[in-house]
């Protein structure tokens, strides 16, 4: 790898290319002796990091907007997953610009804690349950525009997550509410348009 493409992972890797999860076991630590590092007499350590490496990727791999539309469609995964087919080709969208994959970076980042209030918080699933309706709709139809109950529903989710985030999510996500705000009467393709160049950060 060159020092060029060390700083510009789009030299290396396809942005637009879907997400692969895999991770690797490594014992240890170094104690001097093949044997011993690789076959601690004591594995207790290694136990605990590995049970925490896969709820992480658990948790990285359920996706909350799913289990929202699963539920808020009455459908079983497969068919939630047929409503979701002009989200994901939003999402397919903003893997094609700098801007764009700001955004789902931060989506990234908030996963945890959108799968946390999903399963645990009964209103605002209900909330997000109306906003992911709402996107599937806008999504499905070209001609759709942006209306101000679709900026009241999406201020309201992100409201509910700025509340309880870290600062440095807090900042991006106020920079997503003072964006948001302003669409209303926008195409759905005119605010896609927007965010794909206008990163949250």
């Amino acid at each position: 790898m060159t020092n060029e493409s060390a700083g510009n992972p789009a030299k290396f890797a396809d942005q637009g290319a879907r997400k692969t999860y895999g991770w690797a076991i490594e014992t240890g630590p170094d104690t001097g002796n093949v044997a011993d590092s690789f076959h601690p007499s004591d594995p207790s350590h290694i136990i605990l990091d590995i049970k925490a490496a896969m709820l992480s990727l658990l948790m990285q791999s359920a996706c909350p907007i799913e289990l929202i539309a699963t539920e808020q469609f009455g459908a079983d995964a497969a068919a939630a997953e047929d409503q979701l087919t002009g989200i994901r080709a939003w999402r397919d969208a903003l893997r094609q610009t700098d801007a764009g994959r700001a955004w789902l970076e931060l989506y990234r980042q908030l996963h945890p804690a959108l799968l946390e209030r999903v399963a645990g918080d009964e209103g605002f699933r209900s909330r997000a349950g109306e906003l992911v309706e709402m996107a599937v709709a806008l999504a499905d139809d070209p001609d759709s525009v942006l209306s101000d109950d679709h900026i009241r529903s999406g201020l309201a989710v992100i409201d509910d997550l700025a509340a309880t985030s870290p600062e440095h999510l807090r900042i991006q996500l106020q920079s997503a509410r003072a964006l948001f705000r302003t669409m209303s009467g926008f195409s759905a393709q005119a605010a896609l348009a927007v965010v794909a160049e206008r990163s949250p950060s």
